[in-house]
């Protein structure tokens, strides 16, 4: 047999092998989608991205905290306590939406509650959504239902047992100088029952990159949780939403801003 002949049979067998072992697939151990058993990449890898969304309290774009004062010309207010429940938390764009959580209880004495951090893929949204308070399945529940230190868990002293039972969705405690003359007396507003939920859509482009770690920062305008109140008005613990607890959920609903 002439070693040509040889040759090209040992070269046939040799390419016959290599190009009938490959396996595409994503070859990046770093990957989401990582294929252990691919040995020629595809370009197919996924990666995850990080999502930090922060809570900021502000009154008219200034950081405003814990025993701070709103000061308007009707009135003086000094923030003592305040609670809220976000819920069915997304990113929303014209092509898909991102599910993030389906419950967060901000409370401005827990460092914790005051952001979220996500692990997701790679993408481009158009907007930040979620629901102030919470759905009529979870506010269905009691706090037995869930561990204690869950955001619907008994440390958190959200709910209320009267009949019918509720969550309390936006909890506002502090002091109220209605005659600007530190004449201080107590402000509690506790606001509950389903009928209370609103939606929140906040646009705002938001790009999640595997290389580039990505922050949103939400303020929660305290400022404008008081438009048009007449603090003069009681709000009572019943079972159903009057004017103006629909009315304080319909400022809070609108005092979240993205920056």
């Amino acid at each position: 047999m002439k070693i040509s002949h040889i040759f090209n049979l040992v070269l046939f067998g040799f390419l016959l092998t290599f190009f009938s072992c490959k396996e595409p697939g994503c070859t990046d151990a770093n990957a989401i989608n990582y294929d252990s058993e691919a040995n020629e990449n595809d370009n197919s890898c996924l990666y995850n991205g990080s999502l930090n969304i922060e809570f900021r309290l502000v009154n008219d774009n200034q950081a405003f905290g814990k025993y701070d004062t709103i000061q308007s010309q009707d009135y003086s207010f000094r923030l003592e306590k305040i609670k809220f429940y976000i819920s069915n938390i997304q990113l929303k764009s014209s092509d898909e939406n991102k599910f993030l959580s389906e419950v967060h209880l901000y409370d401005i004495d827990n460092t914790n509650s005051k952001s979220l951090v996500f692990d997701l893929e790679e993408g481009t949204f158009d907007s930040l959504y979620f629901d102030l308070g919470l759905n009529s399945e979870q506010n269905s529940t009691t706090p037995a239902n869930y561990d204690v230190n869950h955001p619907l868990g008994l440390n958190q002293n959200t709910f209320w047992a009267m009949e019918p039972s509720s969550y309390i969705f936006v909890m506002i405690e502090g002091k109220i100088d209605t005659l600007l003359g530190d004449d201080y007396y107590p402000l509690t507003y506790h606001l509950a029952h389903s009928d209370l939920l609103r939606n929140v859509a906040i646009e705002k482009p938001v790009d999640i990159s595997y290389e580039n770690p990505s922050t949103i920062i939400v303020d929660v305008d305290l400022s404008k949780i008081f438009d048009s109140v007449d603090f003069s008005n009681d709000l009572p613990h019943q079972s159903t939403n009057n004017k103006l607890a629909r009315l304080l959920m319909d400022n809070f609903s609108n005092s979240f801003e993205i920056h």
